[in-house]
């Protein structure tokens, strides 16, 4: 009888565990929302064991986490969509994938922007990164949230420049001369050893480099409706003008062509070049004294604006979150966006992670500024700069502007003509 009665004992437990657990393990399963994001941003959050763990923590949402490539990104989101299967809840996206044939996958954000609690603190957001996630660009849908970015600036070796008794460029007109002053031959034997100006030229790396210093004159690569292409306008012809002078007249290297990533930012460590407009958190590499010669002198500033052009307008690259329409998680979603995007974890992410911070109180942390001292300037150049344009065919647009570059500055095409090849050849894609 006692075994009897232990026997039912534990029946009775298992029993009243599980009305108990069910409920508590279907809530949990409710609770696990699945996030499509790239191993660096992953590693931006502080990996698994990071702020992931701290969000899971405080929210008792799980985070089934997949990660791929840039490319794959696209394609596994993408390839759920268009099969109806509700893979994610969550992704990382490009704001220059956000175009009218993917935008109805997303959820619009906007409701939740306009919910959400004061601590959010919404405005602090860097209003040009939030137009990057709208559709239409700029007063449109909010479909996107920023959450890490990189912005162009004009890097430069100030032993150079203070030598030949030069400041840093403001306009394009300074630019030029400062960029003809530092080429020089330092050993006399008729070669140039130093070069005033450096970029990529490799097809795509030469287009994007052409991107940053075009919106310095005022360029629009489409028109508003993205109906027309604008890349032969006049601010188009004017930058490319500059190329192709600074080309010709030996500021920039002769086999500038060939040059990609690593030949410019290496020549500006190396001291072989003055000057450069480059992605903002090449600054890292520029002052490490166990990779760069001049790590000590590394100058910053905007990058040079036309007349009429807002100071310090050129091209950030960022990424941003956005909440899939199918999702049944969709608040759980927000909840993580919020999360990976607020105030102090977009500190944390910058100061322990290298996260490049989509909030304006990031750069102006006495911390942040300290270990960045560049970091008033990227804000400034973020809050004038805007994304490439939102295109389906921008991959093949970035081969046939940097086609019809390479006419240019190898002679074959003026800068006029060359610009309107690209748009004759363009045009079609829209």
């Amino acid at each position: 009888m006692p075994r009897l009665t232990v026997q039912v004992c534990r029946l009775l437990l298992a029993l009243v565990l599980g009305l108990i657990l069910a409920p508590s393990q279907a809530l949990a399963q409710d609770k696990e929302i699945t996030v499509l994001m790239h191993s660096v941003h992953l590693g931006a959050l502080g990996g698994e064991e990071g702020l992931i763990r701290e969000f899971e923590e405080q929210t008792g949402i799980s985070l089934d986490i997949v990660t791929g490539g840039t490319n794959q990104i696209y394609e596994q989101a993408l390839t759920a969509w268009v099969g109806g299967a509700q893979t994610f809840d969550a992704m990382i996206w490009l704001p220059r994938w956000l175009t009218e044939d993917v935008v109805d996958f997303f959820e619009p954000v906007d409701p939740y922007l306009e919910n959400a609690s004061g601590e959010y603190e919404v405005e602090d957001l860097i209003p040009s990164l939030l137009d990057g996630g709208r559709f239409p660009r700029g007063d449109g849908t909010a479909y996107l949230i920023p959450f890490r970015v990189g912005v162009a600036m004009l890097y430069y070796n100030q032993d150079l420049f203070a030598q030949a008794g030069l400041e840093a460029p403001t306009n394009w007109q300074e630019f030029r001369e400062a960029a003809l002053a530092l080429s020089q031959d330092t050993d006399g034997d008729g070669t140039t050893d130093v070069y005033g100006w450096g970029q990529r030229g490799i097809t795509r790396e030469v287009a994007e480099d052409f991107y940053r210093v075009g919106f310095g004159f005022g360029g629009e690569m489409l028109s508003a409706d993205l109906s027309q292409c604008t890349m032969n306008s006049q601010p188009w012809v004017d930058a490319l003008t500059l190329w192709v002078d600074m080309f010709e007249q030996g500021a920039l290297p002769p086999d500038l062509l060939a040059w990609g990533r690593d030949d410019y930012i290496l020549g500006m460590q190396q001291g072989d070049v003055a000057m450069s407009i480059m992605y903002g958190p090449y600054w890292g590499l520029l002052t490490n004294p166990e990779d760069s010669e001049i790590a000590d002198g590394v100058g910053w500033t905007v990058v040079p604006s036309a007349p009429g052009v807002e100071e310090g307008r050129t091209q950030y690259s960022a990424w941003s979150w956005g909440i899939s329409g199918d999702s049944d998680q969709k608040d759980a979603a927000w909840q993580f966006i919020q999360f990976a995007t607020n105030k102090e974890n977009q500190l944390i992410a910058a100061l322990e992670y290298d996260n490049g911070p989509t909030r304006a109180s990031v750069y102006q942390d006495q911390q942040y500024q300290e270990r960045f001292p560049v970091a008033a300037g990227w804000l400034e150049a973020l809050r004038s700069s805007s994304q490439v344009v939102a295109h389906a065919d921008l991959p093949r647009m970035d081969d046939i502007i940097s086609e019809e570059l390479h006419n240019a500055l190898q002679g074959n095409k003026s800068p006029q003509e060359a610009l309107d090849g690209a748009c004759r050849r363009i045009q079609p894609l829209l």
